[in-house]
C-alpha cells in the first residue's frame, strides 16, 4: 500500500510539473505576458504590433482610411505600388501618419505643413475633418505611426 500511495503522489507531481513547464513555454503564455501592460504595444514598431489581418486592396488606385478612436480604421493594408492613400482624421484630437523611424516609440512633434515634402511619407496634424494623402511609389513595408500618439501604429505593404 505504501508504494501504491508513493507512486501516486509521483504521478501527480510529474503531470504537475508537465503542466507547468507546457504553459512555460506555449506561445499564448509569452503572449500574455508581452501584453500584461496595456501600453507595451506602445513601445514597439509597427511590425511587432497586432495589427489584425492584411486588407488586400491591390489594384485599387486610390485608398481611403480613417483615423477614428486614436485608431487606423485599417491598420495592415496590402496596396500596389502606385497607389494613394488618404488618411482623414475622425477624431476631435489631432492625429498625423508619419513612417516609422528611430525614436518614433515616444511622443514627439509632427512635421508643419510647410515641413511636408512630396516622397517623404510624414504628414502634418490634421484636426477633425482633414485628410492628408501619400503615393507610395516603391515595393516595401511602411509601417508608420501618429507622432503625438505612438501607440498607434499602422503598416501598408506595397507589392508591385
Amino acid at each position: 500500500m505504501p508504494f501504491l500511495i508513493g507512486g501516486l503522489v509521483g504521478a501527480v507531481i510529474a503531470v504537475g510539473l508537465l503542466v507547468f513547464f507546457d504553459d512555460q513555454n506555449s506561445p499564448s503564455a509569452s503572449s500574455s505576458e508581452h501584453s500584461a501592460g496595456a501600453d507595451d504595444h506602445a513601445h514597439h514598431p509597427a511590425e511587432e504590433a497586432d495589427l489584425g489581418r492584411v486588407v488586400d486592396l491591390t489594384g485599387q488606385p486610390e485608398v481611403q482610411i480613417n483615423i477614428k478612436d486614436y485608431a487606423y480604421a485599417r491598420p495592415n493594408i496590402q496596396v500596389t505600388k502606385g497607389t494613394k492613400v488618404t488618411w482623414t482624421n475622425q477624431d476631435p484630437v489631432a492625429h498625423n501618419v508619419m513612417k516609422e523611424h528611430d525614436d518614433g516609440d515616444e511622443a514627439h512633434e509632427a512635421p508643419s505643413a510647410d515641413e511636408v515634402r512630396d516622397g517623404v511619407f510624414a504628414g502634418p496634424l490634421l484636426a477633425k475633418g482633414e485628410h492628408y494623402s501619400f503615393t507610395f511609389n516603391k515595393v516595401g513595408s511602411y509601417p508608420y505611426h501618429c507622432a503625438p500618439h505612438p501607440y498607434m501604429q499602422a503598416i501598408v505593404d506595397v507589392t508591385e
